[in-house]
């Protein structure tokens, strides 16, 4: 998530138009931002290929990706069955061959699993949170 004080000052700074600032947000930010593309596939091309930028960049997703699926475990009481979403995988994969990605958020988050196959966004059947 962005600092909320330096959005706001970035909104009202008149710097950059409405449309701007929403294309920072959601379509040109984050990776693209960086690396100038949205393909994790070619982001990890160019760590292996020895990109120093872009292996901080795609660490720095991974983490924060680790961070808020971590999150949710918590209130979940560590009760998460299945993630949906994953980093770039191909179809029948191993755990060992698929992205750098997958893996490094795997071992962020693999005690709430007990396969790198199910670490697919996270979701839980439990209707009660762990209060």
């Amino acid at each position: 998530s962005l600092p909320a004080k330096e959005l706001v000052n970035l909104c009202f700074s008149g710097e950059y138009t409405k449309d701007e600032i929403l294309k920072m947000i959601s379509g040109k930010g984050g990776v693209f931002s960086h690396l100038g593309t949205t393909d994790m596939i070619e982001a990890e091309k160019m760590m292996n290929n020895g990109d120093e930028k872009a292996k901080l960049v795609i660490n720095a997703m991974i983490y924060h990706i680790a961070k808020a699926i971590a999150e949710k475990g918590a209130v979940l009481c560590g009760k998460i069955e299945r993630f949906n979403k994953s980093p770039p995988v191909s179809a029948g994969q191993t755990a060992s061959e698929k992205s750098y990605s997958f893996q490094r958020i795997y071992h962020f988050v693999s005690f709430t699993s007990d396969s790198a196959d199910s670490i697919i966004s996270y979701y839980t059947t439990s209707s009660e949170l762990c209060l």
